[in-house]
Order: C-alpha cells, then structure tokens, then sequence
C-alpha cells in the first residue's frame, strides 16, 4: 500500500513538472516571438499585438503627452477599457518614448501574464477535481489557450488572471460562512475584473449570485454584507461616474458603436459562430462535454461543487447569447476569454469520467498519453507558428502591416487628416497621420449618431474636416457608371443587422491597391484612399 502511495506521488511529481515545462515553453515561445524582432533591429513585432491594441497605445500617447484622451489628436473618445489603458500609459511612461523598451515591456508583462494564469489555473483544478494527471492535462488546455490571446495586447491580458483569481476565491468562501473580509475582497477583485474588460460584469453578476447563495447563514446576514460589496466595487462606481462627466454616457463609445443593431433578436447562429475556422478551438473541447456534464457533476461531485464548475462552464455561453442580442459584431477571438478555463474543467469532467471505466492499474500510463497527446495537440501549432514569425518571418501582402507599409508611401508625400475603419489601428500607427476612426470604435458621440441615423458618409466625412479616407475590403467595390459605394461599418466586420452608412465617389481612387494571392491567407484585400470634395469655404489639399 505505502509502495502504491509512493508511486503514485512520483507519478504525480513527474506530471506536474511537465506540465510546467510545457506551458512554460508556451509562454518562452510567445516572448521570443517579440524579442527576436526587438534584438534583431526589425519592426516585425507589430504583427503581433491585434490590430486593437493601436487604439490603445495611439490613445496612451495622446493621454500621456497631451492630456487628452483622443485616437485621432482632435475626437474625444473613451473607447477603451480603463484598467489595461492604465498599463499602457505606465508602460509608454517607463519607456520614456522608445519603441523596442515599450515592447520589451509589453513582452515581459505578457509573459508574467500568461505565468499567473497557469499558477491560478493549477489552484482552481487542484480545488475541482483528484487525479493530479486530469488537473495537469486540463491545466495545460487552459493555460495554453489562453497564452495565445493574452500575447494579442488586448485587455484580456489582465482579464483573464483577474478571471481565474476571483473563480479561486469564490471556491475558498462559497464552502463556509461569508464574512466582512470575504466581500470585500471578492467586490474588490470583481471590480478590477470589469474594469479590465467591462462586459465582464455578465459574469461577475453570476458569480455573485453564487457566492451569496451557496454560503452558509441567514438572508438577513447575508444582506448585512451587501453594503461591504459596494465599498469595495466603489472604484467601478466611481469610473462609471467619472465617464458619465467627461464622455456624457455611462457606456464606452466603442460598446455604442456595437450594438447598433437594426432589428432585435440573436444576429446568427451562436454555435454556428463558434464552428467558424477563428473560434473553432472552443467547439473541439466544448460541445461535446456540454451534453454530458450535468450527468457527471451530478454522480461525481457535491452539489455546491457542481454547481460552481457548471457555472463557469455554462456563464461564457451566457454572456454570448447577451452579447449577440444586443451586437452583430463579429465575435473576436479575445471576446472569448471565459471559454478558456470551461474548456479545461469539460476536458478534465471528460477525462474523470473515463477515468472510471478504466482499471487503476491503467490510470498512470493513461495520465501520461493524455498529458502528451493534449500538449502535441496545441503546443506544434504554437512552435510551428513562432517560427514562421521569428526566423522565417515574411509579413504576407494581405497582412494590416504590409497594407500599412503600401499605404505609407502616399501618406508620406499627401499631408492631411485621414479617415478609416477597419485595419485603422496599424495604419494610423505606421502612417503617423491623424485617423478618424469611422466605424465609431475610437470616435465619439457625434459618429455614433450619425451611423445609428445612417447619415450620407460622404458628409460625415466633411463634418469631421477629412482630406482623404482609406477603405480595405476583401471584396473590390461596387461601381455603377463611374461610381464607388461603401458601407461603413463592413459587413464582415459588423454583420448584416449593424446599422451603417453609406456613400458614393464620383471621382477615381488617388491610391489603389490590390493584394497579391498569397497561400498564407487567401482573401485579397482591395484598398483604395479618395481624395474628399469639400463644400466652399475649405480646399482639399492638391494630389
């Protein structure tokens, strides 16, 4: 017996120690990705972060050297999520304006990141399941999944540590009486949660409806907690308050400029969209588990166990369902974030299950083969892709940054205040020009009106003083006799139940360009800049 013990400790010791070695080289992998470009003098780390995190960084700058909080210089705009812009600024601060340290930077606090959430996410299986190889095996689903969004720059690189540390609290306080100090730190913590990323606070709602109801004691202690609650969350109060003064309205103007849907109802299928080739990584480890898992939680764990593990697998789900009520946007790959730590506990639920089909004398090896098979599984695509981006790197012609480099030559020698809407973050940062941001993202309340009235964009444009706009669409544009239309938001982007607006060019395109096919990425992207006829009493400068 004691020898079987002995064993199984080892066993266990060896699989936690490659755990580690894996999601660390998955961490080590995404960090060279940046850091080979910084140390070999190249720019090719800006094909990294999203296109989104320009809005960030450009935004971060006019904060910081200006004081004012605007992406084109002129728009006043809170389209972005407080807390990661914090970091932003602090890191363009300690920068001191360098490019390269400002990505070092941002290397390291992704890296710390991605390290956190794989520390928080042993804790949190370590809580929910036995086996030490089913918490590594879904351990490393987890924390690899979501390395790859957390080094995309967008503001799920504290989202989802911040996630996955309240996720831990709530097991440690749901099992015994709520006190003082439990509220106040999860209010606190739930706080900074949706302050890193806003729409969060569907979640969060849930969990604290969990948390107060799967604790010990009376409603009427209960409710006695409920002004701790607020004192702690008294940060988001004060954020909402502050946004209200300064932006007049409670929202961010880019959750506006989402949810200008035409007609009500779900935009498109939910599951359909998560089968999409972006997001297909969810459905593989989601759809399955999700048909079986009340059985097994219900044979398997203690009630306010299951009931916890359903939550955060069925919450993501939740959120979507909200989310797409009220959008047609295309659901990025970032929005996702919450799906992460459910694809771990389905596969670790999955993996219990089996487990108990099969004899002890199996379970070791089959530790092993799953650590091994999960790791292969996720972690060549992740090598496959840094080498392609490292020592092979050749940004492809359809890329926003090759499209940014093209579209550069003629901003250089064609001065004036440009307007885009998709790829605008890049761009404008590569251009170094002024960039209205047309699809209300990045601009303010002025553009969400007009797009939500479907305003001629030819007169938003000379509203806004623009010289020149950039369009980039995967399909060439419409013309009829000469004539280009557009959309604005596109399609592609916002659905076809968005509101949009909508414009005509009589005259040619000063700028166009045509991507080559490329097999890394088989859309072709058509760009085209018009040159703005202005009303009298304003001269567009000369081409």
């Amino acid at each position: 017996m004691y020898d079987g013990k002995q064993k199984a400790q080892r066993s266990s010791n060896v699989l936690s120690i490659l755990a580690f070695l894996i999601c660390l080289s998955a961490i080590l992998l995404s960090f060279f990705r940046i850091t080979y470009h910084i140390f070999s003098h190249s720019d090719g780390y800006l094909e990294i972060p999203e296109d989104d995190f320009f809005y960030y960084f450009i935004t971060a700058k006019h904060i910081l050297h200006e004081g004012i909080s605007t992406f084109d210089g002129r728009t006043l705009t809170n389209g972005y999520h407080p807390l990661w812009m914090l970091v932003v600024i602090l890191v363009e601060e300690l920068s001191c304006g360098s490019e390269t340290v400002f990505f070092l930077f941002y290397a390291i606090i992704c890296s710390l990141s991605s390290f956190i959430t794989y520390r928080l996410t042993v804790s949190i299986m370590h809580k929910a399941f036995a086996y030490s190889w089913i918490i590594h095996c879904s351990t490393i689903v987890t924390s690899l999944m979501s390395t790859w969004i957390i080094f995309s720059g967008m503001e799920v690189t504290l989202t989802i540590p911040l996630y996955l540390l309240l996720i831990l609290k709530v097991q440690e306080f749901s099992d015994g009486v709520l006190t003082k100090k439990h509220v106040f730190v999860f209010g606190f913590l739930a706080s900074l949660v949706i302050l890193s990323r806003l729409d969060a606070i569907i979640d969060i709602s849930f969990f604290t409806t969990y948390l107060f109801i799967s604790s010990r004691g009376s409603i009427r202690q209960k409710l006695k907690l409920l002004p701790y609650l607020f004192i702690a969350g008294s940060l988001l109060l004060l954020y909402f308050a502050s946004n209200y003064v300064l932006f007049g309205s409670f929202a961010t103007i880019s959750a506006q400029a989402k949810q200008l849907k035409s007609t009500g109802g779900i935009g498109f299928s939910v599951l359909g969209e998560l089968r999409s080739s972006r997001n297909s990584f969810i459905s593989v480890w989601i759809f399955p588990p999700a048909v079986i898992l009340h059985t097994i939680f219900k044979t398997v764990f203690g009630h306010c166990k299951r009931l916890l593990l359903m939550l955060t697998l069925l919450v993501p789900f939740i959120h979507l369902i909200i989310f797409r009520t009220f959008s047609d946007w295309y659901l990025f790959a970032w929005y996702t974030y919450a799906f992460h730590i459910g694809n771990g506990i389905a596969l670790a639920s999955i993996l219990f299950l089996i487990s108990r089909k099969i004899p002890r004398r199996f379970t070791s090896s089959l530790g092993y083969i799953s650590v091994l098979a999960v790791s292969l599984i996720i972690l060549v695509p992740v090598f496959k892709r840094t080498v392609e981006e490292t020592v092979k790197w050749n940004p492809h012609p359809g890329s926003i940054y090759a499209h940014a480099r093209k579209i550069k030559a003629f901003t250089d020698s064609h001065p004036g205040i440009y307007a885009m809407g998709d790829r605008a973050g890049l761009t404008a940062y590569i251009t170094h020009k002024s960039m209205v941001q047309i699809e209300g993202i990045m601009a303010d309340r002025r553009m969400i009106k007009h797009i939500a009235a479907e305003d001629n964009l030819c007169e938003v444009l000379k509203e806004y003083n623009v010289d020149y706009v950039i369009f980039s669409t995967y399909t060439p544009m419409p013309q009829n006799n000469c004539t280009y239309s557009i959309e604005v938001p596109f399609e592609m982007q916002s659905g076809v139940k968005s509101k949009k607006m909508k414009g005509s060019f009589s005259e040619k395109p000063v700028f166009y360009y045509e991507s080559p096919n490329d097999p890394r990425m088989p859309v072709v992207i058509y760009t085209y800049i018009f040159k703005i006829s202005y009303v009298i009493g304003h001269v567009a400068p000369e081409v």
